[in-house]
């Protein structure tokens, strides 16, 4: 199954005319039973354009690689569905003031809960607003299912945005935990 998600990746890229890259982060744990941590990259088609990066872990280097592309997937298959605000979300001036470490906790969810690490998009969508896209993909083996969680944060800087889409992907997944 390892080998589908990474045809998918190429085979999407081809469409797009965008370059898939693929670099190993680190190698954790004893030799007989390492971690393999993968980054991807979807490249942009010029320089001006941003690539978009995930990340994925495994017990081998094509479980790693194939985590990364199914997180690159997922955050590809639910971008064009949200439309960006027309302004500045309500409550972002609180949050500025008050960042927390939503990114951290999140990535402590992931890492505890051992899915794929969040992949995150920041554009600036406005004259000096950011918008931040956040895509985190819960695995549940006794389910057999993944799911999606993906939110959007804005901010009066690239930080504030990325710390707000964390936020609201931390309170679904919160959410989803509870039940």
């Amino acid at each position: 199954m390892e080998g589908n998600w990474l045809s998918r990746l190429k085979e999407y890229g081809d469409k797009t005319g965008r370059a898939v890259k693929y670099t190993q982060l680190s190698s954790t744990g004893p030799s007989d039973s390492p971690t393999f941590s993968y980054r991807v990259e979807l490249l942009g088609r010029d320089k001006d354009e941003a690539g978009l990066r995930a990340e994925g872990r495994g017990s081998k280097k094509s479980l790693a690689k194939a985590q990364a592309a199914r997180v690159m997937l997922a955050h590809l298959s639910t971008t064009k569905q949200t439309r960006e605000p027309e302004r500045p979300l309500e409550g972002d001036r609180a949050l500025s003031a008050d960042i927390g470490n939503y990114v951290g906790e999140l990535q402590e969810l992931c890492q505890k809960r051992k899915w794929p690490l969040p992949c995150y998009v920041e554009q600036e969508f406005v004259m000096g607003q950011f918008l931040c896209r956040c895509t985190a993909v819960a695995v549940s083996a006794e389910h057999s299912m993944d799911l999606c969680i993906r939110a959007v944060g804005t901010g009066n800087s690239k930080k504030v945005a990325k710390a707000a889409a964390a936020k609201n992907v931390l309170s679904f997944a919160n959410k989803l935990l509870d039940d």
